[in-house]
Parts: C-alpha cells; structure tokens; sequence
C-alpha cells in the first residue's frame, strides 16, 4: 500500500497545486462540489486506462500523446477571455466546471499513464483492486486537503489576491508542457 500512496503521490503533486486554486477561486459549495466530481470522473479515467492497458498489453510503450495539451491550453483561453463574467459561466447548476476539471485532470495526468500501467501489470488481481481503492481514497484526500489549504488565512489571502488571469495561465503552461514534453 505504501508503494501506491508514494506513487499517487508523486503523480499528482501538481495536482493539488490546480486543484487548491480552483477551489480557492470557486469558494461557492456547488462550485466546490463540481471540482470534487470532475477530479473524481478525471482520475478515473487515468486509473480506468491504465488498467485497461495493464490487463492488455504484454508490453506497454509509451503513446504520443503529448498533442493533447492543446486541451488545457483551450481551456485557459477560454477561462481568460471569459474573466469578467466567470461567476455567470461556472454557476452552481452548470457542469461545465465538472468539465473542466475532468479534462485537466487528464491532460494533466496523461504522464501518469506511463507510471500507471507497468505498475499496475505487476500486480495480482487483489493488489491492483487494492491500489485502485487506494488512489480513490488519496484523490478523496487530494480534495479535502485543497480545500484546507483554501481556509488557511494566509493562503486564502494569497489566492484571493491572485488576479483571475493568473489560473489560465497556469493551464497555459499545463498544455504547453504536455505538448513539448517539458
């Protein structure tokens, strides 16, 4: 278990650091609640993938998939040009912040693929459900950990204080990583 706690960890580390900004600048429940599911749906996949390709493929090879950055760069265009009215975009009844939180999760976590399944190929049917439950319950804690981070007063101060610009960029950045390999 300690293997699959380091390696969800080392994985995802970034994640946290996307996910606290989101929640620091979506402080609304429902908003919150919306970042929970899509990282969820998001972590998912990459887990659902890398199984699929764990029970598969006698020998993996890392996928060319590094044209899917062009996902978070859109992404943060689209959340840059929509600044002024992001409150009226990303309301409570709209999923499309489930959305985005789904598709950054994954285009931020393609990499994760290729620590995945060879780990995952190595494991027996009872050790592979077990690290499955176990990057659930981390994803979980990846979560409440983001929203801790956000009520920390400094912190909270810090995020509050970042100009609404600052988040596309950052998924900016995500994408021209996953594009150039970074």
């Amino acid at each position: 278990m300690l293997t699959n706690i380091i390696t969800f960890t080392a994985t995802n580390i970034d994640d946290l650091l996307i996910l606290t900004l989101f929640f620091g600048q979506n402080a609304h429940f429902g908003n919150r609640t919306n970042i929970v599911v899509g990282q969820f749906l998001g972590m998912g996949f990459l887990v659902g993938i890398s199984v699929f390709l764990s029970l598969t493929l006698q020998k993996f090879e890392q996928f060319n998939l590094n044209y899917l950055g062009i996902v978070p760069i859109i992404l943060g265009i689209k959340l840059l040009m929509e600044k002024e009215k992001q409150e009226e975009v990303v309301s409570e009844s709209d999923n499309s912040l489930i959305i985005q939180i789904f598709l950054i999760t994954i285009m931020n976590g393609m990499d994760n693929i290729g620590a995945y399944t060879p780990l995952f190929s190595t494991f027996t049917l009872a050790e592979l459900i077990q690290c499955v439950l176990t990057f659930f319950v981390m994803t979980a804690l990846w979560c409440g950990l983001g929203i801790v981070i956000t009520r920390i007063t400094w912190v909270k101060e810090k995020i509050e204080g970042v100009p609404k610009w600052f988040l596309p960029l950052v998924l900016m950045y995500v994408g021209l990583g996953i594009l150039f390999d970074w």
